[in-house]
């Protein structure tokens, strides 16, 4: 059974904050990836660890491109479904690492500020998917 339920601006909204909080999480790790690195996981950045540098680097990239990829959505979400299908899937991936790393106690409390907003934007596009099938 088809349920057609129409595209709202809400929705529209919805992805666009849903771009703007994954991308400034994203820029934020690219800007200070010394201070993200101590506020989420009390480590600070070594000059003798260059990997660790690189591993967040590319992270933060790959964050920045899923909050392209939200922009994009949320300029025709009728037409990006399948964006939004990989975007529940990164944002249930981020929930389950981070929300691990913390109950191991490698991150601190501030991962779950990130988290919880992962959860509910995934929930959300979630919702809009079950919604607009």
């Amino acid at each position: 059974m088809t349920v057609d339920s129409p595209i709202t601006r809400a929705d529209q909204w919805m992805f666009g904050l849903g771009a703007v909080f994954t991308s400034s999480i994203a820029c934020l790790l690219l800007a200070a990836p010394s201070w993200s690195l101590e506020l989420f996981y009390r480590r600070p950045m070594l000059p003798e660890d260059p990997v660790l540098l690189m591993v967040g680097k590319d992270f933060a990239g790959s964050l920045l491109l899923f909050g392209i990829g939200y922009a994009i959505v949320a300029l025709n979400p009728a037409k990006n479904h399948a964006v939004v299908g990989l975007g529940i899937a990164g944002k249930a991936c981020v929930v389950v690492a981070m929300t691990q790393r913390f109950i191991v106690g490698a991150a601190t409390g501030w991962i779950l500020i990130a988290v919880a907003g992962d959860l509910l934007f995934g929930l959300l596009f979630a919702r809009f998917l079950w919604r607009t099938r």
